[in-house]
């Protein structure tokens, strides 16, 4: 059965194994956190996805974006980033959805 589950800290090992396998940039899908220590995606890379998708210390500029493991019983086999809003930018030049209108 396929699911989906935001990330968080009690599946941290598995979420970890897939973040440090997943390629840096895979068809315009960007992972900086490729090859990261365990001890680094526990204590900053983890933290961050669950305060980004809160909208928590975000840079400026960014929006909220919430990531997303795509899963398959007890197994990760993909993941998704969702951005909660478009700025102007972001629409008119990132992402891999494309729409007419933001907010």
């Amino acid at each position: 059965m396929l699911y989906l589950k935001e990330a968080n800290m009690e599946d941290m090992e598995k979420e970890y194994e897939c973040i440090a396998d997943i390629p840096e940039n895979e068809n315009g899908f960007t992972n900086p956190n490729v090859g990261c220590s365990r001890e680094e995606f526990e204590n900053k890379i983890l933290p961050g996805y669950i305060n980004a998708a809160q909208g928590i210390e975000l840079p400026q500029g960014w929006v909220p974006e919430t990531e997303l493991f795509l899963w398959n019983h007890n197994e990760i086999v993909g993941l998704f980033r969702i951005r909660h809003y478009l700025t102007e930018e972001l629409a008119n030049g990132a992402g891999h959805i494309l729409r007419n209108k933001f907010p």
